[in-house]
């Protein structure tokens, strides 16, 4: 620009957008300055102008090409494999022992996702892996000798073990695992329909169970530290079932599910059962 500006100016031209170069008589610096803003703008506009019309035309055959497509394919299949991190609230516990607020837990889910025609609602059912763990200051009474246990739950408290009180530990947890089957039933709505609204419920049996203590030997009660995993943990119901429901947004969702069992059996006179809150990540 400031190339040809200069040529104009030198040879007495003016650029006009109609009659192409034309002369003129007294050619000056603020005109030959004049050219170059000239130019420049006259060029700017029109290149804006070309490439705001591509613009436009390539919206508006993406837009009619989203919508045959959307008419021709039915809703994708989505939300197939999924990992949720919870925590559970135990409910009915016995006041005389004390678990923890923040009983952590881990589950995952494979799903058949089976879209119900061209609609925002699909059905879902698939397997479940679901890992859940008690904290609790007490064991199962069937660990150790039955004159510490406490009948009205089934429980021993591991300071009633010790002469002194003063059983210390590091970990005590019941562990119990559960294999369920999953069914669902899902709306997704908004563009792409990432806004998702899932309710369903699940049947499930218990596929192991142990109790994890690290600490103060409670056996011998020499004040050595010991580790274990004692299996075979008795009265825990075989079976568990409850409802859930979850929403969320793209690849994350929150999960509540309510259990309608218990976790010990009509034998052991407790009815606890517990609340499960999470976050659930979408992995395809």
């Amino acid at each position: 620009y400031i190339g040809l500006a200069h040529y104009l100016a030198k040879n007495k031209l003016k650029y006009d957008d109609k009659n192409c170069f034309k002369s003129y008589k007294k050619p000056h610096d603020f005109e030959w300055f004049s050219q170059i803003i000239y130019l420049y703008f006259y060029n700017m506009i029109k290149l804006i102008s070309l490439l705001s019309f591509v613009l436009i035309a390539f919206i508006g055959s993406s837009q009619t090409l989203a919508e045959r497509y959307a008419k021709l394919v039915p809703m994708y299949k989505t939300d197939r494999f999924m990992v949720n991190t919870h925590y559970d609230l135990w409910q009915n516990t016995p006041s005389s022992i004390e678990f923890s607020n923040f009983n952590r837990g881990v589950s995952i889910s494979l799903f058949t996702d089976l879209p119900i025609g061209k609609s925002h609602v699909s059905f879902a059912i698939g397997f479940r892996l679901d890992i859940n763990n008690l904290y609790s200051n007490a064991v199962p009474s069937g660990m150790i000798d039955t004159c510490y246990c406490s009948t009205s739950t089934g429980f021993v408290l591991l300071d009633s073990i010790s002469p002194l009180n003063s059983i210390s530990y590091k970990t005590n947890r019941l562990v119990v695992n559960y294999l369920t089957i999953p069914v669902e039933l899902r709306f997704r709505l908004g563009e792409h329909n990432r806004f998702k609204i899932t309710i369903g419920g699940d049947l499930g049996i218990r596929v192991r169970s142990h109790i994890k203590y690290v600490g103060d030997d409670i056996f011998l009660n020499n004040g050595k530290k010991i580790s274990l995993k004692a299996y075979h943990v008795q009265h825990l119901n075989k079976f568990r079932y409850g409802t859930f429901a979850r929403i969320g947004y793209g690849m994350v969702s929150l999960e509540v599910y309510y259990a309608l069992s218990t976790l010990f059996d009509e034998n052991s006179g407790l009815k606890m059962y517990p609340i499960q809150v999470g976050l659930t990540a979408t992995l395809f």
